[in-house]
């Protein structure tokens, strides 16, 4: 499969294991596999962009009916209410004031083995060895990266394969985040009808060997199977019907 992969493919798949273990994690994981992705590269790097985020609110510029603003009030702020008594006992009992939890970044991954509803959920781990692997789902999805190549009648697996596999049927928290970025099902689906099974942006990093090749082309041939084995027999009966009708013609009765 890898010696079908482009550079730019390479160079998203080498981005995961820096990822993994920036998130403390003993494999490679779908998250780590999106956050590679949305790296501007190859031939998905038009898809992406920031995710949408609400412009703050500007006021009009005065006009000369309109009577001029008011200065701001100087008026200080109310105070925040004092902590209860019962938060001052636990505060001291733990030697310090309670802290509060930081909301969770919006430009990360979803996390895999987070507690929350709705999650990646988390990956068995036990008896992995110490050097990081794809987990199971991920090994999964860089499958369905190559049948959708091969489905799409392209020589090589690109990125945007990568992309669509995992927008196509990744974890929905992860499509969730992947969508927020541009990455959706619609803009994948356009990128892969203009390319139409082209390379696009992105070379294999070297020539392929006769055997790969040859093999490519027989795993192609299983997923178009179902097309092309009708209109062969299709073919057949008629050239059989020919045969016949030409033989009765000329030693018929």
């Amino acid at each position: 499969m890898f010696e079908r992969t482009t550079t730019d493919t390479r160079a998203v798949l080498a981005r995961i294991p820096s990822l993994a273990l920036a998130a403390k994690r003993r494999q490679m994981t779908l998250p780590d596999l999106a956050a590679a992705l949305s790296t501007p590269t190859g031939n998905t790097a038009e898809v992406w962009h920031a995710p949408a985020a609400e412009p703050p609110p500007t006021e009009p510029p005065p006009t000369a009916e309109s009577p001029p603003a008011e200065p701001p009030s100087t008026a200080e702020p109310p105070s925040a209410e004092p902590p209860s008594t019962a938060e001052l006992t636990e505060s001291g009992e733990r030697g310090g004031p309670p802290s509060t939890a930081e909301p969770p970044s919006a430009a990360e991954p979803p996390t895999a083995g987070s507690g929350t509803s709705g999650t990646v959920p988390p990956a068995s781990v036990s008896g992995a060895p110490p050097d990081l692997r794809f987990d199971r789902d991920t090994r999964v999805m860089l499958e369905q990266a190559r049948l959708v190549a091969l489905r799409e009648r392209a020589e090589h697996i690109g990125t945007e394969h990568l992309l669509a596999a995992l927008v196509r049927t990744g974890p929905p928290d992860v499509v969730t985040w992947l969508a927020d970025r541009g990455a959706t099902a619609e803009a994948v689906d356009a990128l892969l009808a203009r390319l139409r099974g082209g390379p696009g942006v992105e070379r294999l990093p070297a020539e392929l060997s006769r055997a790969d090749r040859w093999n490519w082309r027989r795993a192609a041939a299983r997923v178009h199977g179902d097309r092309r084995i009708p209109r062969l027999l299709t073919t057949g009966a008629l050239l059989l019907a020919a045969v016949v009708v030409f033989v009765f013609c000329v030693w018929g009765p």
